[in-house]
């Protein structure tokens, strides 16, 4: 793959799908379509994500592990997408699922060095900032935390319908740090890992809300 069909994969393709027409002017709910693709646990979506991504997913890959930086926000975005979340569908219940995570949350943290993330919109913000939630570093959960409550204060004057959404999203943000901050990590990964589970962990996967 070409550099330049790289970044229009990554600024054109790869948002299109995910993001298809959502901005801030959308209203977003729980039940709105590109919700529910964000949150499918479907064999559709992963067979399309596994079918017309995963090429793109390995190149991109290979090329961070050989230090590769985008040179635009828009490509930053596209990149962690392909590197945190579509891994998640592609390779589900596999280790594959977390096999680029340390390079989306660089390219994340990376991303945080100038205020210009800031001006994304706020579903753009909100999953540039997602590899912060799925590591198992508590520095970094806490620091997703302070970024969700920082979005939900914007978004009661960029996005104002979507008060509610945004305050779940950090109340979620907030569950994956208790979590990490209890275990050191995320229990429900022990299995696909091949972790063992400690009897405090076992008990605790019984609980609602452990699993993600």
């Amino acid at each position: 793959m070409t550099l330049h069909s790289f970044s229009q994969t990554l600024t054109t393709e790869v948002p299109q799908y995910w993001f298809g027409a959502v901005d801030d002017s959308t209203a977003l709910s729980m039940q709105h379509e590109a919700v529910q693709r964000w949150n499918a646990k479907s064999p559709a979506v992963d067979e399309f994500i596994r079918t017309q991504f995963l090429s793109i997913y390995r190149d991109l890959r290979g090329e961070a592990e050989r230090g590769w930086a985008p040179a635009s926000l828009a490509e930053r975005v596209g990149a962690v997408l392909v590197l945190d979340q579509f891994p998640r569908h592609i390779y589900r219940d596999q280790v594959g699922m977390y096999g680029s995570d340390s390079l989306a949350i660089r390219l994340t943290v990376d991303g945080l060095n100038t205020p210009e993330h800031k001006t994304l919109p706020m579903v753009r913000r909100m999953f540039l900032y997602m590899p912060l939630m799925h590591s198992e570093r508590v520095d970094d959960q806490r620091r997703c935390v302070q970024l969700f409550d920082e979005m939900r204060e914007d978004v009661k004057t960029r996005s104002p319908q979507n008060v509610q959404f945004f305050e779940m999203s950090y109340h979620y943000a907030r569950r994956h740090l208790e979590i990490v901050e209890r275990f050191g990590r995320f229990p429900h990964r022990n299995e696909i890992l091949g972790r063992p589970t400690t009897e405090a962990e076992a008990a605790f996967l019984k609980e609602p809300n452990s699993s993600f």
